[in-house]
């Protein structure tokens, strides 16, 4: 067990040493971990991601854990801790605990973390502190340029209409986001918990918003799904932010179709690349997006910490 810990902010001069326990694993060749850190900073410059709440675990000046806390739009906070951990969970605990405190007083009302499948010290110690694990994710990747996806064509009905997104079609995005969580297989656990306009907010934050690449489809009467897509800074790739379907129009083929008019954007975006991040329990999620070639590249077990349990959709 490690002695003389104290839980603190880090000084300017050891962000980089506790940059790259946040953000790198240890398993990691030392050069490797460097260029890591240097591109997750500039990464973070392109997002305007502040480094100031970057906590770390320490004895005098050695630096044995971190955690960066990244806020963003729609009240929430992303927590990138290092993996594996070296404390017991006993002091995780603690420094998530203050960590999670600071932000629930800057008005952040979820607090999201993601970890490792077998980092159970991590998971114990948040558990602790009033996180719940939501899902474990299933992190994809598609090669646009691959036979599966090159031959994708958006599927047309001729009732079908499809609708960018501006501040006139904002409600009818909010509409159906928040109906197509209704019976939804993905991230289930937080179906009813959140503002869905701070799900919109968090949406547009995630990589580079524009509303050309968010699509909703309808038919004369009816909203059918959406499809959210963002490009990732200083990359050739896009992330497929939400794909989501109303439950009345379930097995029609529509999640097909607007997976389809994804790579097509993805395409118009000159991408070679599209990602996404699927609740490994969903399986027709899972087997739709094979269906185009997306494969699996890693699992992380998601875990969250409400400031307000009974927050509802309004």
């Amino acid at each position: 067990m490690l002695t003389g810990l104290t839980i603190r902010r880090a000084q300017p001069d050891e962000r980089i040493a506790a940059l790259r326990l946040a953000v790198t694993p240890a398993s990691m060749p030392a050069l490797e971990r460097d260029r890591q850190v240097t591109a997750f900073l500039r990464y973070a410059e392109r997002l305007n991601w502040s480094l100031d709440r970057l906590w770390v675990i320490a004895a005098g000046q050695r630096l044995h854990w971190s955690a960066l806390a990244i806020p963003s739009p729609g009240r929430t906070a992303m927590l990138l801790v290092a993996q594996p951990p070296r404390p017991d969970a006993a002091v995780i605990s603690d420094a998530l605990g203050q960590i999670s405190t600071m932000l629930f007083e800057e008005d952040v009302h979820l607090v999201q973390l993601l970890l490792m499948e077998n980092d159970r010290t991590t998971a114990a110690a948040a558990r602790k502190v009033n996180f719940e694990s939501i899902a474990t994710l299933q992190y994809m990747k598609c090669d646009l340029n691959q036979p599966e996806a090159s031959n994708a064509k958006v599927t047309v009905q001729p009732t079908w209409q499809w609708h960018q997104y501006d501040d006139q079609q904002h409600a009818a995005f909010r509409d159906v986001i928040a109906a197509s969580y209704q019976g939804s297989l993905d991230c289930s656990a937080l179906a009813g918990r959140r503002d869905i306009d701070d799900v919109i907010a968090g949406h547009k934050a995630a990589g580079e918003f524009e509303p050309r690449d968010w699509w909703l489809l309808t038919d004369a009467q009816n909203l059918l799904g959406c499809i959210l897509l963002s490009r990732l800074p200083q990359r050739a790739t896009m992330e497929l932010v939400y794909l989501g379907v109303h439950p009345d129009h379930r097995g029609r083929g529509i999640g097909h179709a607007l997976l389809q008019q994804g790579i097509e954007t993805a395409r118009r975006n000159r991408c070679d690349t599209l990602t996404l991040a699927v609740d490994g329990q969903n399986t027709p999620a899972l087997r739709l997006y094979e269906s185009v070639g997306f494969t699996a590249r890693e699992k992380r077990v998601a875990m969250i910490n409400f400031k307000n349990q009974s927050l509802t959709y309004n």
